[in-house]
This record gives structure tokens, C-alpha cells and sequence, in this order.
């Protein structure tokens, strides 16, 4: 959760945090106003993870590019200029969106990977699905 504007904005994580703790996130917006305690720092532990879950990204997006997929990719920066790349690409009808970004409301962040699959859609007669790099399998 961050500020954005004069609004809270929130994400996916956000919404797993609550659903594990709403305690955790009273402490999180007290935080974010000035008001809370300083959150604890990243165990040795959760900085292995991280840092395991993005190779493991990094490996299946070279994967998707070597079966030939086309994918664009939107570089994680500014949250409403990635959110409009996004919607720029899938507009286009991009094959494969890495770190596509949404934002809506209170709500926003960034995907793994979208994938269009033939499914008619305001877009046109494609869509998207969300895909992690865990729960995708390889294209052949």
C-alpha cells in the first residue's frame, strides 16, 4: 500500500496481507500516515525467496522468448504511465505482456505475465489471462 495522490492505494499483496492479518494492515495504514511503528526488516529468508522467485521469472520470460512468443514488456517505474503502456499493449493485441500494470480506483500493481488467449473481449475477439510464472506451463 502507498499513497497516490490524496487517495490509498492498494494491491493484490495488500488484499493477501489482510486476508492473513487484519491487524497487519491497521498497522500498515498507521504506518503509511506517520503514525505506526516502523515495520520489521526482510528476514535473510524472504530476501532468498525474492531474490529465487525472480530468476525463476526471469528464466521462463527467456523461455517464452526462445518458443518464439512476442512479448512486450513494460518496465516497472511510474504506476500510471505503466498502467497506460499496458492498456496500450493490449489494445494492440501484444502476445504476451510481462509486467503488465492495472490501476483502478484504490486499487492497482503490476502482473507477472498476460497472455492473450482467443477469447472475445471488449478488446476485440481476444483477451487476457493473468498467468504467474509458477502456474504456466512452457509453450511447447
Amino acid at each position: 500500500m502507498r499513497n497516490l495522490g490524496d487517495s490509498i492505494l492498494f494491491s493484490a499483496t495488500d488484499l493477501m496481507r489482510f486476508m492473513g492479518c487484519a491487524h497487519a494492515t491497521t498497522l500498515d495504514l498507521m504506518h503509511l500516515r506517520g503514525e505506526g511503528p516502523e515495520p520489521g526488516k526482510e528476514s535473510e529468508d524472504a530476501a532468498l525467496l525474492q531474490k529465487q522467485g525472480d530468476a525463476h521469472e526471469a528464466a521462463h520470460l527467456a523461455k517464452l522468448k526462445s518458443a518464439g512468443k512476442v512479448v512486450v514488456e513494460i518496465p516497472r517505474g511510474d504506476l500510471l504511465a505503466d498502467a497506460q503502456a499496458t492498456r496500450h499493449a493490449l489494445a494492440r493485441g501484444a502476445e504476451v505482456v510481462f509486467q503488465g500494470a492495472f490501476l483502478s480506483g484504490n486499487w492497482g500493481g503490476w502482473s507477472d505475465f498476460l497472455l492473450r488467449v482467443d477469447r472475445p473481449s471488449a478488446l476485440g475477439p481476444f483477451s487476457y489471462l493473468a498467468r504467474s510464472a509458477m502456474r504456466w506451463p512452457i509453450p511447447n
